[in-house]
């Protein structure tokens, strides 16, 4: 990072300190990340192996990335924080903080990347819209029957780093994809550091929570889908154009299959889902419900304004689609006479 860098994106950076700062007494006073019950004392104090397991012996076979993450980052704060502190839960509930304010920043710098490609925006738009999207994460369900639910809330601190932490990770994952382009594993013309570093990162994100690597697995489908629709009729070509992504999608399967043998997965499967379905939809309603009109109306107009913006970029790809499509089926007919 030279001087010419920095002094280019001085208030870029100047912001996303404020917002490491504001995090970081966040996760420390107004909603501390602190050991306080059973869960969290074993996953701070059972590390696991670095592969996904398989079978009924292991509760949660693929959830490497979070339950290795949770007693790294324990280990980090006893053996750096906690010389100054002397005090064990202050020194983790630091580290804790620490991590999770690099990861949401992290987060929002491949966001803001992500905007400035596409739209193109001065410094000051920059500002505005990192601004604004921070405040939606914090003020959606603001109101007087929710307290301070955010979307980064979670019941404690091993929730937090099961469904947080892999949630940030697998975004931030596909903004970078949508932003750089998905990095060709398999090409030598790629640099074998930035290959690696991608593969490690995906396998991270495969490997974190079945729930929450389903951002990742869509935006890969849908890159295969709409591959295919452009192009179906050499499937030679549509393998070696998306290997990587066909690649990743079927590492995701495979977890979703490992998911599926493993001990929660079979208690969950003696549940009753004609049952459980509408307490979840009452659950999701209800949710939306208690949230902040104003905040629903401003999250909606943006929606809006994304996806029109989104169409337009994508006319011409539907228009071939679609074109293609036609001419595809009036072939099939006039074979099928």
């Amino acid at each position: 990072m030279n001087k010419e860098f920095i002094k280019r994106n001085r208030w870029i950076i100047g912001g996303f300190l404020i917002l490491f700062v504001g995090l970081f007494l966040y996760f420390t006073y107004a909603h501390p990340l602190v050991i306080f019950d059973t869960d969290d004392w074993n996953y701070v104090g059972e590390p696991r192996h670095a592969i996904p397991g398989f079978g009924r012996g292991i509760w949660n076979p693929i959830k490497v990335f979070p339950e290795i993450l949770q007693c790294l980052i324990s280990e980090l704060g006893v053996c750096f924080i906690m010389p100054f502190t002397k005090d064990f839960f202050l020194a983790t509930s630091y580290a804790y903080a620490v991590f999770g304010s690099l990861m949401i920043l992290g987060f929002f710098v491949v966001f803001l990347r992500f905007i400035d490609k596409k739209l193109h925006m001065n410094t000051f738009r920059k500002l505005l819209v990192l601004g604004l999207a921070v405040s939606l994460f914090f003020l959606t369900f603001v109101s007087k029957d929710t307290g301070n639910v955010n979307l980064f809330s979670e019941n404690n601190l091993t929730c937090f780093f099961n469904y947080t932490v892999p949630a940030v990770l697998n975004m931030g994952m596909v903004l970078f994809f949508m932003t750089d382009g998905i990095t060709d594993l398999l090409d030598r013309s790629v640099s074998f550091s930035k290959r690696a570093v991608v593969f490690v990162l995906c396998y991270l994100c495969i490997c974190s929570n079945l729930c929450e690597s389903y951002f990742l697995a869509i935006y890969l489908g849908q890159v295969i889908l709409f591959d295919i629709l452009r192009d179906h009729r050499d499937v030679k070509k549509i393998v070696r154009r998306n290997r990587t992504p066909i690649i990743l999608f079927l590492g995701w399967i495979l977890s979703l299959g490992l998911e599926l043998s493993g001990g929660r997965s079979a208690q969950v499967g003696n549940t009753n889902m004609a049952e459980t379905l509408p307490l979840a939809l009452g659950y999701f309603v209800n949710r939306f419900a208690g949230s902040n009109v104003w905040v629903v109306i401003a999250v909606a107009v943006i929606v809006m304004i994304s996806l029109t913006l989104l169409l337009r970029d994508m006319k011409k790809q539907i228009k071939l689609i679609s074109g293609r499509c036609f001419w595809d089926l009036l072939r099939l007919l006039h074979f099928m006479q």
